[in-house]
């Protein structure tokens, strides 16, 4: 099973930190071992999914296999259209990578990330669940 887990850059808090934690612990009581995949593994909840994911734990080099979808751009001269687009293509990567999808979105919801959930995931019936600052986390 592949779980995406994703989230907003500016949510790098100790109570997002305990939240990324408590989901993958209650995912790994539920699933057993499974795939996570995330993007941004530099900043912010992809940060957060990484170093939980990444970690030796029982023999394994790492406590889930992990997958970082992620698109770099070198170039300051693309318009604000090309870059959506771009960023668009990473979203059905993991799209089409995901079983499950799990969001630590941004209060405001004003991240091209919130198109993945919106846009893909729900239309097509896939399984979801969106965390805002201090909500319950479950599964």
């Amino acid at each position: 099973m592949n779980i995406v887990i994703v989230g907003a850059k500016d949510r790098s808090s100790k109570d997002d930190a305990a939240d990324v934690a408590a989901l993958l612990n209650l995912l790994e009581a539920k699933y057993g071992v499974f795939t996570v995949l995330t993007m941004m593994g530099h900043t912010g909840i992809g940060k957060l999914v990484k170093n939980e994911s990444c970690v030796p734990t029982e023999g394994r080099k790492h406590r889930f296999p992990f997958c970082e979808a992620d698109i770099r751009v070198y170039a300051s001269d693309l318009s604000k259209d090309a870059m959506a687009q771009l960023y668009t293509a990473r979203n059905a990567m993991l799209f089409e990578a995901g079983d499950m999808f799990f969001s630590f979105p941004h209060p405001q919801r004003r991240a091209v990330i919130d198109e993945l959930i919106d846009k893909r995931v729900i239309p097509a019936n896939r399984p979801y669940r969106i965390f805002l600052p201090g909500d319950v986390i479950e599964v």
